[in-house]
């Protein structure tokens, strides 16, 4: 009986889920203003977005396995485009998946040195997914969003790093630049 009552309700669950998926899509669109979020780095530091309008700001996104291509994209852009044209900020996605009680103690984890002896770069902490949400993030990837100065998303990708996932990126900020 319960069965055939979920399969009853399938099809006004799945148009649901479709219709909160699209106005999760339509508030990252291209071309329109990039949502706004508030998160804090792993020093506890608070970052708005919107408090960096003025500035071209390449948000560098992704979960654990994500993560692990940010250099990837993080040196290509460096290697044209110096800090101070390019703000790049760095988010990890927990996406619910750490309690809060150990917030602290994972956050922990980026703080110190790196083995040069320099801070660690601050990364904001998507403890929530919040930006998944918004910006429709794909899973394992890094995800990358550009926002110009107006505080508008001109470039969204996702991938490894690779000279074919960066290029439209490059032609992207270059634009943004100008």
């Amino acid at each position: 009986m319960k069965f055939l009552l979920f399969l009853t309700s399938l099809p006004l669950i799945l148009t649901l889920w479709r219709s909160s998926s699209t106005a999760a899509a339509a508030q990252a669109a291209l071309g329109g203003p990039a949502p706004d979020f508030v998160l804090k780095d792993q020093y506890d530091h608070e970052v708005r977005l919107s408090q960096l309008r003025g500035q071209v700001v390449l948000l560098v996104y992704g979960d654990s396995e994500g993560t692990n291509f940010f250099q990837s994209w993080v040196a290509t852009v460096r290697q044209k485009f110096p800090a101070d044209k390019v703000r790049l900020v760095p988010i990890v996605n927990f996406d619910g998946g750490v309690p809060g009680f150990m917030h602290g103690h994972v956050a922990g984890k980026f703080q110190g040195k790196t083995p040069d002896g320099q801070p660690k770069t601050s990364k904001l902490m998507d403890w929530d997914g919040v930006i998944a949400k918004q910006y429709g993030a794909v899973k394992k990837l890094t995800n990358v969003y550009l926002v110009d100065r107006q505080g508008n998303l001109k470039f969204t990708a996702s991938g490894k790093g690779t000279a074919d996932d960066t290029e439209g990126l490059m032609q992207s900020i270059a634009i943004a630049l100008k």
